[in-house]
């Protein structure tokens, strides 16, 4: 399936690959696994690096959405022209709004988080994130792009009513293998997904197995626990 006719090696990249470098320092290097990152947020990915930093300056300062008069973000220059272009500032579907760097850190601003309760449509038309969402400026940040993409950089300003700023800079967003979610975050996200889809004894099963992985004998344990059966 791999190397083979019609195989991933032959059918992806036409048969110019590396085959070796799957087992290349296997036992010796640091496994593959560890250095996978996980999404914070489900949005596009490159708006994570600038909600991290939006996160830092709210939860040093403890700034409430009142105090703020505006969100100036600093991103690479291919964030800012696909995510904040005048489009991105009337957002009128899911699919708009998630790829929408200033309808995400309007939401972020107003309700202290970002899951899929900030992008049904009523939440998108609404009278709030209409107001916040003219506050936010992207701006591209030259001296960002020779880090790119071995990191992540992202920068924030946020600009309060009575003339402060506070700022914070990121190079890596918040769920990336170099800045990992705890835990309780990652069950945060699990729980943002799928608790208005399964009961919460179900989800509990799931995710006290999930927990445990490396102690279930049999893989259709968490097959039927996914299932329902």
């Amino acid at each position: 399936m791999i190397d083979g006719k019609e195989g991933l090696a032959q059918t992806i990249v036409g048969g110019e690959w590396d085959i070796e470098g799957l087992v290349r320092g296997l036992g010796k290097e640091p496994e593959r696994i560890l250095r996978c990152s996980m999404k914070a947020f489900p949005t596009e990915a490159l708006t994570h690096s600038p909600f991290t930093a939006i996160l830092n300056i709210l939860e040093e300062h403890n700034i409430s959405r009142d105090q703020v008069e505006e969100i100036t973000i600093r991103t690479v220059a291919r964030a800012a022209d696909i995510l904040s272009d005048p489009s991105k500032y009337s957002p009128t579907t899911r699919e708009t709004a998630d790829h929408s760097l200033p309808y995400c850190v309007a939401a972020l601003i107003l309700d202290g988080k970002l899951t899929n309760d900030q992008f049904t449509l009523e939440r998108i038309n609404a009278p709030d994130i209409k107001e916040m969402i003219h506050k936010v400026k992207v701006v591209a940040e030259p001296r960002y792009e020779a880090m790119f993409p071995e990191k992540k950089p992202a920068g924030a300003v946020i600009k309060t009513k009575d003339g402060q700023e506070f700022e914070a800079e990121v190079d890596f967003p918040k769920g990336d293998y170099r800045n990992p979610l705890t835990d309780e975050q990652i069950t945060f996200k699990f729980d943002s997904m799928v608790l208005d889809k399964i009961s919460r004894e179900k989800r509990d099963r799931i995710v006290e197995m999930i927990w445990r992985l490396e102690e279930v004998e049999n893989v259709q344990e968490l097959m039927q626990a996914f299932s329902g059966q």
